[in-house]
């Protein structure tokens, strides 16, 4: 019997989080961190997630690649998957979500204020976003990309991560990621929210989103509790 129990934890299906075919966190006892080499080999059963609904789950073989050009852990077999799938294996739940358009006049006038606030004289807009109940609480918060794009002088460009959410009866803006450093082979930077939800069975919800600029992209999961914004795992890809 304890030969038994010793070989089902063993082979137990590890938690992971998979963007497209990507795998961009893994949960162990210690909590999330970044896809190890160890993974190699393993089969999932993920549930995954688009357009703001579950959709139906597939069976995988987590697979290592050393590159070149760099290390990645993926899903074998879908290689270039749509990535705007956000996956996960275990029971992960997802939260339902409202998809921000950045023709949305509201939002644009969100984008402009905040632009300015950063004493950026070029118009932002908003890359993508998403309107979720990040924290379990009851109330939608915003997560959002907002970004001037390439079209504009490399001293005014930038592009951030912006968190609204409510404390008392104010809107906070919180951010999250800000990068206006063009130099030698930089910017324009972009990102893309993916989605929240409980993706460790832990009764607390996770948001990711991935900042990218020319050199490589980091691919990050956080968590929005009691007013504050912890950062659980960085995957960077990329120099």
């Amino acid at each position: 019997m304890i030969l038994t129990a010793a070989l089902a934890l063993a082979i137990a299906e590890p938690t992971v989080i998979v963007v497209g075919d990507t795998v961009v966190a893994e949960k162990t006892s210690r909590g999330w961190r970044t896809p190890a080499k160890s993974l190699n080999g393993q089969k999932v059963s993920l549930k995954s997630w688009k357009n703001d609904s579950t959709v139906a789950g597939f069976e995988g073989e987590i697979e290592f690649d050393a590159g070149p050009p760099m290390e990645s852990v993926h899903i074998k077999g879908i290689e270039m998957a749509d990535r705007d799938v956000l996956s996960a294996s275990g029971n992960p739940t997802f939260a339902p979500v409202i998809r921000i358009s950045g023709d949305n006049p509201e939002y644009k006038k969100i984008a402009a204020a905040y632009g300015k606030s950063r004493g950026r004289k070029a118009v932002p807009s908003v890359q993508s976003g998403i309107q979720a109940d990040l924290d379990g609480d009851g109330r939608k918060e915003v997560l959002m990309v907002i970004a001037t794009g390439e079209n504009v002088k490399k001293e005014s460009g930038f592009c951030a991560i912006v968190l609204r959410h409510m404390s008392g009866s104010k809107v906070v803006t919180t951010t999250l990621e800000f990068n206006g450093k063009w130099g030698y082979m930089r910017g324009p930077y972009s990102g893309k929210v993916y989605g929240a939800g409980d993706f460790d069975g832990d009764g607390t919800r996770e948001f990711i989103y991935t900042f990218e600029d020319p050199w490589g992209t980091e691919t990050k999961l956080k968590q929005f509790k009691n007013g504050k914004v912890k950062n659980l795992c960085t995957t960077a890809f990329g120099e």
